[in-house]
């Protein structure tokens, strides 16, 4: 008589890896669909705020602080990275109610050290400036009215790569969860 390894007396069969895996790559293909529609669902938002303020009114402001952010963030392989952010804090007043704000545009991005500079030196602390704002809303305001279309199709490719990745690993995912195995 053989040895038995005592899992097929409880009604278990050997683990079918197959299946396991499948249902791994199922899971992980979710959570990559569910990311992919959520932030489709932001970005959407941000492009369509960004057009919007194509046609913000404005008013006249002032810039309070203009400075360069210098901060390190950890990389991919564990080494630093230096990030460079232009902050330019403002105010303005409208019907009597001052607003401030930092926000220069609606859809922010990466900048290298001489790019973050050019927009510091733009905005010198002092000056006179003009300010759009989102009707009905004000604290939504900024400088710089629109978004840049280059970060609109790198945020699309980025956001269906999510969705096609997502679609097609939960695809594979339950091919494989519900394959029958060999007798």
């Amino acid at each position: 008589m053989g040895r038995s390894s005592g899992r097929e007396g409880r009604g278990e069969g050997p683990i079918d890896l197959l299946r396991l895996f499948g249902g791994c790559f199922t899971l992980a293909g979710g959570l990559f669909l569910i990311g992919g529609i959520l932030g489709f669902s932001w970005w959407t938002g941000e492009k369509n705020l960004s057009e919007e303020s194509l046609h913000w009114p404005s008013a006249r402001g002032v810039v309070l602080e203009s400075r360069l952010i210098i901060y390190t963030s950890s990389g991919e392989s564990s080494s630093l990275k230096t990030h460079y952010l232009p902050r330019i804090r403002y105010e303005f007043i409208l019907d009597g109610d001052r607003y401030e704000s930092n926000q220069r545009s609606i859809m922010g991005k990466n900048y290298d050290r001489d790019e973050a500079q050019r927009i510091v030196d733009a905005y010198p602390a002092g000056s006179d400036i003009t300010v759009y704002f989102q009707p009905g809303n004000p604290e939504e305001s900024v400088l710089e009215r629109g978004g840049s279309e280059g970060q609109a199709l790198i945020g699309n490719l980025v956001l269906a790569s999510f969705l096609v990745f997502g679609s097609i690993a939960t695809f594979v995912g339950i091919r494989l969860f519900r394959r029958r195995p060999h007798p």
